[in-house]
């Protein structure tokens, strides 16, 4: 980067021996490369103060996160693919590395007043947490975890004493899943020979939850969210459609670009999964970066542009 920098420096003096700078094509090309990356320089130094350290060896296997390595299968011919899940800047379909950051197809929801929600705030949600659908839990295709769940001996024995093994029993043998639905509604209660009908509390139980195969759920006080973490080509292709609004939107910040300019944008790229990506959502990528021309084609050499190694994406802007 010092390199880089140094040669943009002698650049710009080279173009000043040239003589008027009002009229000096050299002089602005090597001011515009310089401004692009001290642009580049600021974010990667931003990302580098908020990284974090990920030992992906430590990962059991057990859960989808940052790091982990998935298998997406189509039902249709038995064909999978292997991906491992990792920051925006290391995405490379080709390579096998998807984005942490891949919209999902959609999430169930479990919540006092999720259904009185209205449909303009869902959607808001939605779009910020990259899911293209939400709905409620009640909605899921058959149960999503397999539910167990025990006494807490320490909470019940509080209130039992020397009864506590007998609504521990009552406890073990009752219908699981039912059990913890009724803890979330708040009105969980069991049988137990010689107590009669008694109260449980969520302190009273531990519940655990195990997501099935290809859903995430997470679960407390009161609230249940569920992940649909199969991965579509569909929505990798959006993914990555997504990623280039990132590296557009923050090419027009370095570009000095207002926020309600409209641009006009060409693009090239080598990598064919990445151009049938944005072919196929190019309007809603002209759309989130206000550009009036989204068009495959020769580069603008005298516009903004930007490299980008990772999608093997080229492409200029300037002001519409």
């Amino acid at each position: 980067m010092a390199k880089l920098t140094n040669s943009i420096i002698r650049a710009i003096a080279d173009a000043r021996e040239h003589g008027d700078l009002s009229e000096n094509a050299e002089y602005h090309a090597a001011r515009e490369r310089q401004s692009l990356i001290e642009g580049q320089i600021a974010d990667l130094e931003d990302k580098l103060a908020r990284a974090d350290t990920i030992d992906v060896s430590q990962l059991t296997g057990k859960q989808v996160k940052f790091g982990a390595h998935v298998v997406l299968a189509d039902e249709d011919t038995g064909k999978e693919a292997k991906y491992q899940l990792v920051g925006q800047e290391e995405a490379d379909i080709d390579r096998g590395l998807l984005a942490i950051t891949s919209p999902l197809a959609r999430a169930l929801i479990s919540a006092s007043g999720w259904g009185s929600l209205p449909a303009e705030l869902v959607a808001e949600v939605a779009s910020e947490l990259n899911v293209l659908d939400m709905a409620s839990l009640s909605t899921g295709e058959g149960d999503l975890v397999d539910v167990a769940v025990k006494a807490n001996f320490r909470s019940l024995g509080k209130r039992f004493g020397k009864q506590t093994q007998e609504v521990a029993g009552a406890i073990a043998s009752t219908d699981a899943a039912a059990l913890a639905a009724a803890l979330r509604d708040g009105s969980a209660t069991v049988e137990v020979p010689g107590l009669g009908t008694i109260e449980l509390a969520d302190e009273d139980v531990i519940v655990t939850e195990t997501p099935r195969e290809g859903w995430s759920v997470a679960s407390g006080e009161g609230e249940t969210v569920a992940l649909d973490l199969h991965l579509t080509p569909e929505l990798i292709s959006l993914g990555t459609a997504r990623e280039a609004v990132r590296l557009i939107q923050e090419a027009r910040k370095s570009a000095g670009l207002d926020i309600s300019d409209r641009i006009t944008l060409a693009w090239t790229s080598a990598n064919d999964s990445i151009a049938a990506s944005l072919r196929e959502h190019g309007d809603l990528i002209a759309g989130e970066v206000l550009a009036t021309q989204f068009a495959e084609g020769p580069i603008d050499t005298g516009a903004f542009t930007t490299i980008d190694d990772d999608l093997a994406l080229e492409f200029s802007l300037r002001k519409a």
